[in-house]
């Protein structure tokens, strides 16, 4: 025999409009490269600088030394069809943050000191691009130590951007002979001028061959 059981712990659903969960109209997000994207570009010529922008924030990122010159909010929000005509519409060194990729092997720290040089499948690439959605990284990044000694390792550093949200990862691939030693991976990034670091950290065993670590 059916029965119908009923519960009044159940939180009442809230009824809302339409246009409350439609996307609004700085819900957009959008990258470029403001000084065009040369294949020819030679490491240190002048920055080779990716723009992200949306209606609430921006973030530049220097893809050659990881540097990052902008990222905050902007100072007013612009709308998706305002930016045709408003590129650029932040000022570099304003609100720059500190960007620090480390791997940490046998005690011994390697900061990520370049990005990969531009080529054909390499460096900077764009991986995914839409209105709601950005996504990118930089391939063949080189780490080293404070004594100068590179580490061996293959690793790409990329950033998923929304209209509100934006997520680092750093994706490393360890070489053969250093499988058997622990290994940490760490993302910080500290705004100019604030005291509170934002910091992401996944240790490797030795039986790891790959691992990724994400700062949202």
């Amino acid at each position: 025999m059916a029965g119908l059981m009923s519960c009044d712990c159940m939180p009442a659903l809230e009824v809302v409009k339409v246009k409350e969960v439609m996307p609004r109209s700085e819900d957009y997000i959008s990258m470029w490269w403001p000084d065009g994207y040369d294949r020819n570009h030679k490491f240190g010529e002048k920055p080779l600088l990716r723009w992200v922008q949306s209606g609430h924030y921006a973030f530049v990122m220097d893809v050659e030394k990881l540097k990052v010159p902008y990222l905050g909010p902007v100072a007013h929000q612009l709308k998706e069809g305002d930016l045709g005509g408003a590129k650029n519409p932040v000022k570099l060194g304003e609100q720059e943050a500190d960007l620090d990729l480390t791997i940490t092997l046998g005690g011994v720290d390697y900061h990520c000191v370049r990005g990969g040089s531009v080529s054909r499948h390499g460096g900077p690439r764009i991986i995914e691009s839409g209105r709601f959605l950005q996504r990118a990284d930089v391939t063949d990044l080189e780490f080293r130590s404070v004594d100068n000694q590179l580490l061996k390792v293959e690793a790409r550093l990329e950033t998923v951007a929304w209209p509100d949200q934006l997520v680092f990862r750093l994706f490393v691939k360890l070489a053969e002979t250093s499988l058997d030693e622990e290994a940490t991976l760490r993302i910080a990034l500290t705004p100019k001028g604030s005291e509170r670091e934002l910091v992401a950290a996944q240790s490797l065993s030795p039986r790891d061959k790959v691992g990724e670590v994400s700062l949202l």
